[in-house]
């Protein structure tokens, strides 16, 4: 039951959170340089995971909880991001054609 409830906890962050924002993030940051990307996505990452967590936690008034549960989020998912944005990534034009 308990692998359950985590597993259902993981699809939903990742439908909710990971991939829009490695989609957006990619988009957004193609074609701007190496590390647009990343960041791109982490600031989007950064945004619904914050709305995400308002909305599911709409009663608590506990704020440097929720703070910590939102680094806890952010931290898991930058790994996941950082991997995604790797494989998005386009591959380097051969020398002789960036010339």
């Amino acid at each position: 039951m308990i692998f359950a409830v985590l597993l259902s906890h993981c699809v939903a962050f990742h439908v909710l959170v990971q991939i829009p924002s490695g989609l957006l993030g990619t988009r957004l940051g193609r074609d701007r340089g190496r590390h647009v990307p990343y960041l791109s996505a982490l600031a989007v990452a950064a945004v619904l995971t914050a709305s995400v967590l308002l909305v599911a936690l709409r009663g608590e008034q506990d704020t440097a909880g929720l703070m910590r549960l939102w680094a806890d989020f952010m931290v898991r998912g930058s790994l996941g991001l950082a991997g995604y944005v790797w494989l998005a990534r386009q591959p380097a034009p051969p020398a002789a054609a960036r010339f």
